[in-house]
């Protein structure tokens, strides 16, 4: 600012741009008392600051002075807004690169959370009994497919499942080129005399409704799902 004024002069003397010459000397004079040396004799500091106080007041009463200092005032005023301008600008840039980083990642978690629900939903459509199984084996009542191309099946009789594990063994159960492998849900046969469930199916149980094949449909959502097989297999041990 004027002669190296680096504050607000009007603000020190605690009056506004608006003041009066009046109210700008009386101002001067409650100043001066309060910084007069003979009041501050324990700072060495002040007949500085009352000299001080004496040019500053001089600038205000002097029009050249004045002008001079509201000019210099006016452009650091404009060299502020032009920064706060500035650091404003950056911060849009910055929270724009910010939401359009995050939009991306989220759109890309979306994307591979989609494409894996997909695999695995293929996954399991594709892996399922197939009716010809069904018919040569025996009635399946229930059918939970579960994770990893993996399914619990539940039969009419102890002989049916028997005759499954047993074509399973050989390859003959399932796709040709994709045979499934058939066994009991704890690894062996449940303790039981195989030959008291011999007979046939229909002899022992009334024929069942359709069995209840559990698939993932695209009006459910994935978890969903999943949540209710993993639920339904836990029956199973």
């Amino acid at each position: 600012m004027a002669h190296g004024v680096e504050i607000d002069l009007y603000e020190y003397l605690g009056v506004s741009f608006e003041s009066s010459a009046k109210e700008i000397k009386r101002a001067y004079k409650i100043k001066a008392k309060e910084l007069h040396p003979d009041k501050n004799k324990s700072d060495p500091q002040a007949k500085e600051k009352f000299q001080k106080l004496k040019e500053y007041y001089d600038i205000l009463q002097d029009p050249t002075l004045k002008v001079s200092f509201l000019e210099a005032k006016e452009k650091e005023a404009a060299a502020r807004r032009k920064e706060a301008n500035r650091m404003a600008e950056r911060d849009r840039v910055a929270e724009r690169i910010r939401k359009d980083w995050e939009a991306s990642r989220e759109a890309a978690a979306c994307a591979a959370q989609r494409e894996h629900s997909n695999a695995t939903r293929a996954a399991l459509k594709s892996f399922a009994f197939t009716p010809s199984f069904d018919l040569q084996f025996g009635t399946v009542l229930n059918l939970v497919v579960g994770k990893k191309c993996s399914a619990v099946a539940e039969f009419a009789s102890r002989q049916e499942a028997e005759k499954a594990i047993k074509a399973a063994s050989v390859g003959s159960v399932g796709y040709v080129e994709n045979p499934l492998k058939v066994s009991w849900p704890t690894g062996s046969a449940p303790d039981g005399d195989s030959e008291a469930d011999s007979a046939p199916a229909s002899t022992k149980h009334p024929r069942p409704p359709p069995p209840e094949t559990h698939q993932p449909s695209d009006d459910v959502p994935f978890e969903t799902f999943e949540s209710d097989i993993l639920a339904k297999m836990a029956r199973f041990g």
